[in-house]
């Protein structure tokens, strides 16, 4: 049996591409801004939640809604962000 070198080119190109496809894919899904998922919580109970678990302790309550906008939280208040919903967001 003869494989071309042509074939192989191709073939380890298609492979390689896909790699990197589902590599940025796979990055994509991982990033989620603390603000996208603060507005898909379905309730506002599920909201004020969170926020109750923040504030005062952790922050002023008009701070918690600024930061949601400018997506600026410390990197301590990310991680008690991530503590309280399980999840990781793009910093």
């Amino acid at each position: 049996m003869y494989i071309s070198n042509t074939n192989i080119y191709i073939c380890s190109t298609k492979l390689a591409l896909k790699m990197t496809l589902t590599k940025r894919n796979d990055e994509n899904i991982e990033k989620l801004v603390f603000k996208d998922y603060f507005n898909s919580l379905p309730t506002d109970d599920d909201r004020n939640a969170i926020r109750d678990q923040m504030f005062p302790k952790y922050m002023g309550y008009t701070t918690f809604y600024t930061k949601i906008r400018n997506n600026s939280f410390t990197e301590l208040e990310f991680e008690k962000l991530e503590s309280l919903t399980n999840q990781t967001f793009e910093r």
